[in-house]
């Protein structure tokens, strides 16, 4: 027996305001579909019109109809694409396969992966520290040696690494300023080539800029072979924290 919960979490809220102009067969047929992605555990399911019809217990015509209309109101993502084949009589014929995919869904197995892949990576970091325990005083003392040379020549290069301090006390224009110089830096020594995006990311979000600071100096420092998950980890602490200090000055 599957150990898989027979239940699963539904927003009925979300489902009656996103569906408030849909048809009532198009609701019908998408409450169905959900089932099957559930069913299947996947965020999205692929068929012709054909198998969506056995599936959401209807005609192939409804439910091309139902998916015509799914996609009319953005309920999801509708992604067609045709299917060639040889027949018998050595023919060539086609099919329409659609694909409907629950975005809902499709963020929260983005969301599962990426858990996934970060305790995989704390595994293997739990590892290497294992291994440099068990390392001779010499080889230990010599990483140490290398770890400070690495940060020196950060520091007494032609950037300047802000301390924490130094941060707290910084305008906005000078944030700004320093962000570019070190966005440049991690581009162009290779340490983090999607630097640029990663940074209009947190810009985005409306992210502290201290704290966006704060996690590019991180990155440098670090030099993680996965910048991107690490500077999300790091912006995602640091930002509660600089907002509570920019909020405490102004209060």
């Amino acid at each position: 027996m599957s150990d898989r919960l027979q239940w699963e979490k539904f927003w009925y809220r979300d489902f009656c305001d996103d569906l408030k102009r849909v048809p009532l067969d198009a609701r019908g047929f998408w409450i169905f579909a959900l089932s099957e992605m559930w069913g299947q555990t996947k965020s999205e399911i692929t068929g012709s019109f054909e198998d969506f019809s056995r599936i959401c217990s209807c005609t192939p015509d409804e439910a091309e109809k139902a998916i015509s209309e799914l996609s009319e109101y953005d309920i999801c993502d509708v992604i067609f694409s045709t299917k060639t084949y040889n027949n018998k009589d050595g023919s060539n014929g086609s099919q329409i396969n659609v694909k409907l995919r629950n975005r809902r869904l499709n963020k929260e197995e983005d969301l599962r992966e990426y858990n996934r892949l970060a305790k995989q990576r704390w595994r293997e970091n739990a590892l290497k520290k294992e291994n440099v325990k068990a390392k001779s005083p010499v080889e230990d003392r010599g990483k140490r040696i290398e770890d400070r040379r690495i940060k020196e020549g950060a520091q007494q290069g032609s950037l300047t690494l802000p301390s924490k301090d130094e941060l707290e006390n910084f305008s906005e224009p000078k944030l700004l300023k320093q962000i570019e110089e070190i966005s440049e830096k991690l581009y162009r020594e290779n340490i983090f080539p999607k630097v640029n995006t990663f940074v209009n990311l947190l810009k985005k979000k409306k992210k502290n800029l201290r704290a966006i600071l704060h996690t590019l100096c991180r990155i440098y420092l670090s030099k993680p072979e996965e910048p991107w998950p690490f500077g999300l980890k790091i912006s995602e602490t640091e930002n509660g924290k600089y907002n509570a200090r920019d909020y405490e000055k102004t209060a």
